[in-house]
């Protein structure tokens, strides 16, 4: 992959960097603190180190032939590539903490999956200008989430990668965008891959779906986007799993009305 960093977007609004410097003697390295645009920086024991988690090996717009080919080594290396013009963002894993653009019918169906993001009117490098103000303006702790705050890790001309994170426990999620591959550049419309993914943990308690309602409806005040949210109604297996309190209470159906809701559908 050639991903520079933040600062060459070049006309694009410059984007917050990643890590600040030991708050005291008693707390951890520079590495266990949030990002500059945290909430406050959350004060840590060398005993209680963040939990960031690994990040993956395998982000980006890459050809991904295990999604069509079975791959029966967990080692899938030899089956992702780099193609000018073509490729998919990473697909989501089986735990309900992860959206894509990339899915696979029935088994990803009210889970993961993502319909890509359009926009009209507006030319692929004026949609990513859209997508990087956006994220520029993106209040870490609305609603309770993010409240670690993000930065920009990677860019391209018509691909942005950010990373995000949660106050206390230090979890980082990883948000990708990128224009369709083979749009032309001077396109009028056009279509946005998506993807927000935790690292670790079976459920993700509505952060990844929240964090992308925030970011899609501050694209469409812009005009000129047309994006399907996160609901209930369209992911019904996702918020079943993930009604209980957690980092974004109050910002989704809670666990008594979404379970009994669920039942009472046909075919649950």
């Amino acid at each position: 992959r050639s991903w520079s960093e933040p600062g060459s977007l070049g006309s694009r609004r410059a984007l917050l960097s990643s890590l600040v410097a030991v708050a005291g003697p008693l707390v951890a390295s520079s590495e266990a603190q949030a990002f500059q645009n945290a909430v406050y920086q959350y004060d840590r024991s060398i005993n209680d180190a963040k939990k960031p988690g690994p990040q993956p090996t395998d982000l980006g717009v890459l050809q991904r032939d295990y999604l069509n080919n079975y791959v029966q080594s967990l080692d899938r290396s030899g089956a992702v590539s780099k193609v000018e013009g073509e490729g998919v963002l990473k697909e989501c894993g089986p735990p309900a903490n992860c959206f894509s653009t990339t899915f696979t019918d029935y088994v990803d169906t009210g889970l993961h999956d993502l319909k890509p993001w359009r926009f009209k009117g507006k030319s692929p490098d004026q949609a990513m200008q859209d997508v990087a103000d956006v994220v520029a303006e993106y209040p870490p702790g609305q609603q309770g989430i993010d409240g670690g705050g993000f930065a920009v890790k990677g860019t391209q001309d018509t691909y942005l990668y950010v990373q995000f994170e949660s106050l206390k426990r230090g979890h980082r999620d990883d948000v990708e965008f990128a224009v369709i591959p083979g749009t032309p550049k001077d396109a009028k419309e056009g279509g946005l891959l998506v993807r927000s993914s935790s690292r670790q943990g079976g459920y993700d308690y509505g952060v990844n779906a929240v964090r992308l309602n925030r970011i899609a409806q501050d694209l469409m005040k812009k005009g000129g986007w047309q994006i399907e949210l996160i609901d209930f109604k369209s992911h019904e297996r996702y918020w079943s799993q993930n009604c209980q309190a957690g980092e974004a209470e109050g910002a989704f159906p809670r666990a008594e009305e979404v379970s009994k809701d669920v039942r009472e559908r046909p075919g649950w």
